[in-house]
């Protein structure tokens, strides 16, 4: 199927222009495809890095304004313009989101995250911009530092200021003055989770990790929706535990925990490698780090040895799922669940293998329990919609709006706008797990069905076939090929 063109993108400024060949004597309008967003999005970038912070600006403003992108784009942007202090154009990211039921969640965890108490007129947004582009990406925390501390009293109280000057401090190791600053700009916005966070590394730097740990209960407390911003708490939670402890193998383990929330795994792997003498809970967390890189007999290998561990059965229970031995698999989900009854995603998992044996009833119950205990339980929101046919397109945007990297929802919405011949749709969809994972086999049966329904038989066929060259047990895109 050939992809649509989106409208005509006028780009703002000769550079951008130069990059992608086009004369600067005569702007030339550009059709731009489904992923040219993403890629006029790191040229203007790449301009900010370099500290160009108003070409930057406007270029990312104009991509916004006349870029029809899909929902997950500007959903990201909204996120990534928020974390380098672009809020205005956080704000317009937010303003062309279509399906505001999906994109809700996202929106205000991402303003709970990173928005100032105060909105800054543009000029003050920049010039701060720019101080962070200068503190992460041109070494020049020194400089800013100087910049600010001569700066007038205009920015005193302005809490995003005060953060800055606290970031700047931290990457030049001067975890004392950082502190006087980050808990301003706290006192300043005590709803932002971005300085709490900074407040914490910075206590866990300055000899305080168990004031530390309180401000990281406390933001664990937090009703925050999205998987990200969970995550983020997570790893950083795994951190102060790194600072606290005093055996080595101990540090070494909170390391590599801290390591897998990063998705740094490599590292992780090596961290947990060099502890000599490997307790069930290093077992374990190496047996999760391989499944999730999908080495999976060196993950049965380290479960089968921390059968006494929570994460082990977990890890255990999903190698017998992807197996499709579901009794098994039943019998490793529960005993996780009775080690540790706190863990909602074991309850979570249980109820999937109750599900695939056919006990509906069970299965249900369970996805309920962990919903009304959970705020980001986008797994059983996902499930609960395969059961529950009258809620179904409400439940499975639950599930993208609090993880929005979760394909297997995206596809989902496709295939109920397929079945509904609501095509259009489901092509946006599509489009929207093909930006997340190109090499995701079922994207490209999906891509084959809504094909045949257009009439484009040879595009379905290819498109099948591309889902078996990724995945040759795949029965589905078989049957479709006659296989």
């Amino acid at each position: 199927m050939s992809e649509d063109l989106y409208s005509q993108l006028q780009l703002v400024d000769p550079v951008m222009q130069n990059v992608l060949n086009l004369s600067q004597d005569a702007p030339k309008k550009v059709a731009i495809s489904y992923d040219s967003p993403f890629a006029l999005y790191n040229i203007a970038f790449e301009r900010f890095k370099n500290c160009n912070i108003k070409p930057a600006y406007d270029d990312f403003k104009n991509l916004f304004e006349n870029a029809n992108a899909s929902d997950y784009f500007y959903m990201k942007m909204a996120e990534e313009m928020a974390k380098i202090g672009f809020y205005s154009l956080s704000d317009l990211a937010m303003s062309k989101i279509k399906e505001k039921d999906i994109a809700n969640i996202v929106v205000e965890d991402i303003r709970h995250y990173y928005f100032p108490a105060q909105q800054m007129r543009q000029k003050k947004e920049l010039y701060l911009a720019e101080l962070y582009s200068n503190i992460v990406y041109n070494e020049q925390t020194s400089e800013v530092i100087t910049e600010l501390n001569q700066a007038d009293d205009s920015l005193d109280g302005i809490d995003y200021a005060n953060y800055l000057l606290a970031f700047a401090f931290v990457q030049n190791n001067d975890f004392e003055k950082a502190k006087t600053f980050i808990d301003k700009a706290v006192y300043l916005n005590p709803d932002n989770l971005n300085y709490q966070a900074l407040q914490v590394e910075i206590l866990a730097e300055t000899n305080q990790p168990k004031d530390a740990l309180k401000i990281i209960n406390k933001l664990k407390k937090q009703q925050i929706y999205s998987i990200t911003f969970t995550n983020k708490i997570n790893s950083l939670e795994q951190y102060v535990q790194y600072k606290l402890a005093k055996k080595d193998s101990v540090k070494a383990y909170h390391l590599g925990y801290y390591y897998y929330w990063e998705k740094a795994y490599e590292k992780a792997i090596r961290t947990l490698s060099a502890i000599e003498k490997k307790n069930k809970d290093v077992n374990a967390l190496l047996s999760r780090i391989y499944y999730d890189t999908q080495d999976f007999d060196k993950a049965f290998g380290f479960a089968s040895k921390a059968k006494s561990s929570a994460l082990a059965n977990e890890v255990l229970g999903d190698y017998y799922t992807d197996k499709k031995e579901f009794n098994l698999a039943l019998k490793c989900y529960s005993k996780a669940c009775s080690l540790d009854k706190k863990q909602l995603k074991y309850r979570e998992k249980l109820a999937q293998a109750y599900l695939a044996l056919g006990n509906t009833g069970k299965a249900k119950n369970l996805f309920e329990d962990v919903i009304m205990n959970s705020s980001n339980a986008y797994l059983s929101y996902y499930n609960l919609a395969q059961i529950d046919s009258t809620k179904e397109m409400a439940y499975l945007r639950k599930s993208v709006a609090i993880n929005m990297m979760f394909s297997d929802g995206w596809l989902s919405l496709a295939n109920s706008e397929l079945k509904k011949e609501n095509l259009d749709s489901a092509g946006k969809y599509l489009k929207i797990v093909k930006s997340i994972d190109e090499n995701n086999f079922k994207y490209y049966y999906y891509l084959g069905l809504l094909c045949n329904k257009q009439g484009q038989k040879r595009d379905a066929e290819q498109n099948f076939q591309k889902a078996l060259l990724l995945n040759p047990d795949f029965e589905p895109a078989k049957e479709a090929l006659s296989i």
